[in-house]
């Protein structure tokens, strides 16, 4: 085996797990989800209650006045944004921190994720097809490409090498991860999904958003394979319009399996994503 590909995995599998709290949250029926005690549950953890309440203050919510504790919070996001930026912050704060990611600022990358998991949201709801949670699409495209940090924290300078010679040859960043680390970063993902046992619709983002029948190939239903047009979709825009920075450089266009299922073709695209420019502009906000 690959010696990076071996310290990969070996750091994937020492991380810690969720935080108790988050867990807890996650596992509630929403018929059992209890405001009051989802807010209890929070305020224990002052980090997560830190990183909600500088979330919601931040440019991205554009809020007139400033929340102040963590009941404001719960009360403006809802219950589904919640559970969402919980898994996004437990995630973050179970990864290697880091301020580079190749050659690419923490905060271009978080923009990129962000905004995908944004975008799949809304274009479930142009779909008009309510098979996700909400939750459930944005944390699935807000964690799609999580499995790159593990890889730049092993070699960052090998991963700054291999984003700018994809970039100069034209070859995938995913091809280059595999000759170089062994693994690649959806792979590496699948790997993080399984280690926080996150929903099967996750592991599927996260495992097969570039939609290579070879990356991915669990037990799933139809429907979960859906989700990972949307974060296909999501993803491909996102690059495509520069919104944040992800190393993908190099990409290819929208698969046409995607937009046969999504039903439209590559103009009618353009225009719905002319619609929904002005809600992904304020996507710029820091997690630290």
């Amino acid at each position: 085996m690959n010696d990076k590909k071996e310290m990969i995995i070996d750091v994937v599998n020492k991380l810690p797990s969720f935080p108790s709290s988050v867990v807890k949250i996650m596992n509630m029926n929403d018929e059992d989800a209890n405001p009051r005690v989802i807010i209890d549950l929070i305020r224990l953890d002052p980090v997560l209650t830190l990183r909600i309440l500088k979330l919601v203050n931040s440019a991205f919510f554009g809020l007139r006045h400033k929340i102040t504790n963590i009941q404001q919070a719960y009360m403006l996001l809802g219950l589904e944004n919640t559970r969402s930026l919980l898994l996004g912050i437990a995630a973050m704060g179970c990864l290697p921190d880091f301020e580079l990611l190749g050659n690419i600022n923490q905060n271009e990358f978080l923009n990129h994720s962000i905004a995908t998991g944004v975008l799949a949201k809304l274009l479930s709801e142009k779909k008009k097809e309510k098979v996700y949670k909400s939750e459930i699409l944005f944390t699935s495209g807000l964690l799609h490409d999580f499995g790159k940090i593990p890889l730049a924290f092993i070699d960052n300078d090998t991963y700054r090498m291999i984003i700018i010679e994809s970039n100069k040859k034209g070859v995938s960043l995913i091809e280059l991860e595999n000759d170089y680390f062994g693994i690649t970063h959806t792979q590496v993902g699948l790997l993080l999904a399984e280690k926080w046992n996150l929903p099967v619709e996750i592991k599927a983002a996260m495992g097969n958003h570039h939609l290579l029948s070879n990356e991915y190939s669990p037990d799933q239903s139809i429907e979960c394979y859906d989700l990972t047009y949307y974060i296909h979709i999501a993803n491909t825009i996102c690059k495509k319009q520069k919104i944040g920075e992800s190393g993908n450089s190099v990409f290819t266009d929208i698969s046409d399996q995607s937009l046969e299922w999504f039903n439209v073709n590559t103009s009618e695209l353009d225009e719905m994503l002319d619609n929904l420019k002005e809600e992904l502009v304020s996507v710029d906000f820091f997690w630290k």
